[in-house]
């Protein structure tokens, strides 16, 4: 377990390299978009394995999204039909390897995840409609408090 940990937080370190190299680019993107990034926090990572140790899951699967994207645009919600024919022409390409819309209760929006090779972990890429912003971060702080409850006992 502790070779995980190191080759993942080994990982985690040249992406907040990568990442800090791009900065200006960000910046420049989030000045036209609602758009958020980041590299995962090694205690969520920490909490993320534990919690599926015994899920006989593959790491790519459970860490895949230690750097995770989110744009949140309008009219998301009556061009679905339009983007998710951009995300199969994108999987098509081998840009993305998997998407899916997420529809659970008051959340929803596309994932989409991005990996070159397998040895590599995957990054998400989230497109939210402006209308479900609300929500989804109310639905995504519910389900990491769920996460966390069930990980402590």
């Amino acid at each position: 377990m502790q070779f995980v940990f190191s080759e993942v937080f080994a990982y985690m370190e040249k992406l907040d390299v990568w990442l800090e190299a791009r900065q200006e680019y960000y910046r420049n993107f989030q000045r036209f978009y609602v758009f958020r990034y980041r590299i995962k926090r090694h205690n969520i990572v920490v909490e993320k394995i534990k919690h599926n140790l015994n899920g006989h899951k593959y790491v790519s699967k459970v860490l895949n999204d230690l750097f995770g994207e989110r744009i949140i645009l309008d009219n998301v919600i009556n061009k679905e039909a339009e983007i998710e024919q951009l995300l199969i022409a994108l999987k098509e390409e081998s840009i993305i390897y998997r998407y899916y819309y997420r529809s659970d209760g008051n959340y929803h929006a596309f994932h989409c995840y991005l990996q070159d090779e397998n040895s590599h972990f995957p990054w998400e890429f989230q497109i939210w409609d402006s209308t479900n912003a609300v929500n989804n971060y109310i639905e995504h702080d519910r389900h990491e408090r769920e996460r966390k409850e069930k990980g402590t006992k």
